[in-house]
């Protein structure tokens, strides 16, 4: 699970719960409830703490001593974001071979938002719903087959104002490595 492997990691860098939480902008509080599984964290908070740990992101959704080329449907793992978003980690990596994009599949509830702001540049691309993103005060709907490419440190804002959830992808790039 995701909370054992943030606690594996930290221990791992002789970082106390401060020490991580003060790295990031957290609270201590936050990273402890994480690290015994009582909230999940954001994709935002969960590539903090990937670059801070110098650990790719793509570990935390890894089964244990696997090193995955290939990723079957019914393997991929998932990661729910402020209960309102379900990532399905669908990019095949080998540790040994590292990965330069990491790719998402993701489910968003109706009439929920998100804020956002990643150390990565990103595209989102809609495969069945709508989706509006309000980047640099500019509003853009994206619908069925429509992408927008998102540069690094840019914070927007993603809606599902729909009565469905929206399916996408997101890809990463650079991967969190």
């Amino acid at each position: 699970m995701i909370n054992n492997k943030i606690r594996e990691a930290r221990k791992n860098k002789l970082m106390t719960l401060n020490d991580l939480a003060s790295a990031i902008g957290v609270t201590a509080s936050y990273i402890s409830q994480l690290e015994r599984n009582i909230i999940e964290p954001s994709i935002s908070t969960l590539r903090k703490i990937s670059r801070e740990l110098e650990v790719p992101m793509y570990c935390f959704f890894e089964e244990e001593d696997k090193d995955p080329i290939l990723i079957r449907s019914d393997q991929r793992k998932e990661l729910r974001i402020n209960n309102n978003i379900k990532l399905q980690y669908i990019s095949p990596v080998s540790r040994e071979q590292g990965t330069k994009l990491e790719l998402f599949l993701f489910h968003m509830e109706p009439n929920n938002e998100n804020d956002l702001c990643h150390n990565s540049d990103e595209c989102i691309f809609i495969i069945e719903g709508t989706v509006k993103i309000l980047l640099e005060k500019e509003v853009f709907i994206l619908e069925n087959g429509d992408s927008i490419y998102i540069k690094e440190n840019i914070p927007y804002k993603i809606y599902n104002d729909s009565e469905i959830i929206t399916t996408g992808l997101i890809t990463i790039l650079p991967a969190n490595t």
